[in-house]
């Protein structure tokens, strides 16, 4: 889970300029994704406030319901992709991301963890 934390960390500051500040609770309205990283599974939660505050930087627009979709998984994408480049020490196998739309988050993870990205929220699970 540390390598998809320091990913997270580190995308969110090359691609917003901003540094993410972890906090206790995680939003009510979430859309996610989840995806396999060396057979573990890892979800991805994210409020309408961060997914805009990326759209910002990738379309310059506010998004579509469609470009959410797009925009979630693509986020998710940097984020493994990311994990696997800081990975030094193993062969990294990633899956796909699957969408989420809006999802609930159930209390079944072994570990969380929750950012908060200006006005923008997000969750990070692990199974």
């Amino acid at each position: 889970m540390d390598l998809v934390i320091q990913s997270f960390i580190e995308i969110v500051q090359t691609m917003l300029g901003i540094t993410p500040h972890m906090i206790y609770t995680h939003t009510d309205t979430e859309y996610g994704t989840s995806m396999t990283i060396n057979g573990e599974k890892y979800y991805f939660f994210f409020d309408l406030n961060l997914i805009e505050l990326l759209a910002h930087a990738f379309l310059e627009s506010k998004p579509t319901q469609n470009e959410i979709k797009d925009l979630c998984q693509e986020f998710t994408n940097l984020i493994i992709g990311k994990a696997k480049v800081l990975n030094t020490h193993s062969a990294t196998q990633i899956g796909i991301p699957i969408f989420l739309n809006h999802a609930q988050v159930p209390n079944l993870f072994s570990k969380s963890i929750h950012f908060q990205i200006k006005e923008g929220r997000c969750s990070i699970y692990k199974e």
